[in-house]
Parts: C-alpha cells; structure tokens; sequence
C-alpha cells in the first residue's frame, strides 16, 4: 500500500487530511514541518506526499525542488490557501503533480491523491 505524507503545519487541517485520507483508504504519515517531512520520507512506503507551500521552518516551493533533485519520482501535490497564478506556475515548472488551494473540494483533493498514487512512475531527469 502506497503511503500518503501529508505535510501541513495547521493542526486542525492536517489531522482532517488524516483522516479524510485514511478514510479513503490510505496509510498516511504527517509532519508539521519541514524537518518532520524529511524524516518521515526516511521511512520507507511513501507514494505521494501533500505538501504546503508555507511551513514553519521553510518554503514548501524550495522543499519541492529539493525533492524533484533527491526524489524525482516522487508526485508531489502542492497545498496551500495562498492560490495565486505566480506560485501555480513556479510550482508545476518546478515539477509538481498538481496544485490545489485551500478549502480543500474533499472529493477533487482525493482524486488528485488517488492519480498521483496511481501514476506512473515520474522519468528520472
């Protein structure tokens, strides 16, 4: 089973991405932040991982570009309440699977999972 990390510094939001996400099926592992998220992905299993772009201790943009140079298979789905054209353009050239703001469409946000997890396998560059 493909692991979903959710990496969202709100509590109340990441906990009921928890649980909508294991609701839907999923095992999912939650960081609040950056150091979090890469110790979580140390782990094995991690499939796709929901990612906000504003996090305590960095940018989810920068994150994202790290992961595309370390993990360039890995679909990453940027999250955020801040949806504006600049960071939906800078984060889908900087490989993103997809882009979704804040309040979460429950329904489009598990489709979008659900594709990311499905996906073939990213081309390594």
């Amino acid at each position: 089973m493909s692991v979903v990390l959710v990496v969202e510094d709100e509590r109340a939001v990441r906990q009921g991405l928890e649980r909508v996400l294991a609701g839907a099926g999923w095992e999912v592992r939650a960081a609040e932040d950056l150091a979090g998220a890469r110790r979580a992905l140390a782990q094995d299993g991690v499939g796709c991982v929901l990612l906000d772009v504003r996090l305590p201790d960095g940018d989810g943009l920068q994150f994202l570009e790290e992961l595309r140079r370390d993990r360039p298979r890995l679909p990453v789905i940027i999250a955020t309440a801040y949806g504006d054209s600049d960071r939906t353009i800078t984060a889908m050239r900087l490989g993103a699977f997809d882009y979704v703001t804040k309040p979460f469409d429950l329904d489009a946000l598990l489709a979008t999972v659900r594709r990311a997890v499905e996906a073939p396998p990213r081309p390594r560059r």
